[in-house]
């Protein structure tokens, strides 16, 4: 009884954590992915114009593209440099301070 018992118990706890590991999601932040779609095209780049012109839309939700915490004209040429075929980095590593609180 103690056997089976306990066999009862072990299927649930691995079952209880392949369950817990199967709803694990990650997100992956693409950069230059101004409204998190999954794609970096020109509708990021105009998310990211009417930002520094003061149209601050809540659909814009990176649009520090560079991830140096300030949203300003870099983040928009180096969006378009990428846009147009040029390789840039378009952000830096998210470990070095990086942050979601705009200047």
């Amino acid at each position: 009884m103690k056997k089976i018992l306990s066999l009862i118990v072990s299927i649930i706890l691995i079952c209880a954590c392949a369950a817990s590991v199967y709803a694990l999601e990650i997100t992956v932040y693409k950069g230059g992915d101004v409204n998190l779609d999954n794609n970096v095209d020109d509708t990021d780049l105009q998310l990211l114009l009417d930002w520094l012109a003061g149209n601050q839309s809540a659909e814009a939700k990176k649009p520090d593209v560079n991830r140096d915490g300030t949203v300003n004209n870099v983040d928009a040429v180096l969006l378009m440099k990428h846009l147009n075929g040029y390789e840039v980095e378009l952000y830096k590593d998210p470990d070095e301070g990086w942050t979601d609180i705009y200047q």
